[in-house]
């Protein structure tokens, strides 16, 4: 994980003389949750990552510690790319693009694909959006998935503060009920969270509130870890270059 980051980093100045905009980051977190679901089998984890931008066209490379979870395959560590097309016009932002998730020391088949489509509207301190991400029909899924979430961003004028809301909802077809499980853990489900952030030049810290309609229950699937679906308090802190 510490070798990913400095590599990424490691990377913005030679980006900055090709004349591309950059950003990166790392992040320590106590549970890496995604969609509501946890990708650390509940323990601590970090994250580091490296935006690109040029034009309308940009990209992303994140690296995430994923301490042999079960959702993965005992995957120890996962990676992501992404590109985007993005436009603009008064206070919205459209954007189009594709990622593809890797996973490392894992057992079985599990990398794979998914596409999305996002709708942004800034109004002065508000930031409100939707998004719809799909996933085609994959072995390492067990099906398809689709993704639908709503969002929203509010900064405190004049504060360091942020408040942040999102709920989601994933379903889809299922070809193989225990790799589908990775995904949607007991079939249909929807996610929301609340969270507060902070942020002081480079240096921000934030908490969550991530929760699910999943029922607590047994799963025969090995990949669903339901017992790291449901209500959990997170705190992260990073730094941003």
């Amino acid at each position: 994980m510490a070798i990913a980051a400095l590599t990424l980093i490691a990377a913005t100045p030679a980006w900055a003389q090709l004349g591309v905009e950059t950003d990166a980051s790392v992040e320590l977190t106590t549970d890496l949750r995604e969609r509501g679901l946890s990708q650390s089998g509940g323990e601590a984890s970090g994250a580091a990552s490296l935006t690109v931008n040029s034009g309308a066209i940009g990209g992303e490379l994140r690296a995430t510690a994923l301490r042999g979870s079960a959702r993965h395959g005992g995957a120890d560590a996962g990676a992501a790319a992404s590109l985007w097309y993005r436009i603009g016009s008064g206070g919205w932002q459209f954007e189009a693009g594709g990622t593809y998730r890797a996973f490392i020391d894992g057992a079985g088949e599990l990398d794979y694909a998914e596409v999305h489509g996002t709708a942004n509207y800034l109004i002065g301190p508000l930031d409100v959006g939707v998004g719809a991400y799909y996933a085609p029909d994959q072995r390492a899924i067990g099906g398809d998935n689709l993704y639908l979430r709503a969002r929203a961003r509010a900064s405190l004028p004049g504060m360091p503060w942020t408040l942040a809301a999102h709920v989601g909802r994933s379903s889809g077809a299922v070809d193989d009920f225990a790799k589908a499980a990775r995904l949607r853990p007991a079939g249909n489900y929807t996610d929301w969270s609340l969270g507060v952030e902070w942020a002081r030049g480079p240096l921000y810290a934030a908490v969550r509130y991530t929760d699910t309609d999943i029922a607590r229950g047994v799963t025969l699937s090995p990949f669903a870890d339901r017992s790291n679906s449901g209500a959990r308090v997170i705190g992260a802190v990073g730094l941003s270059f």
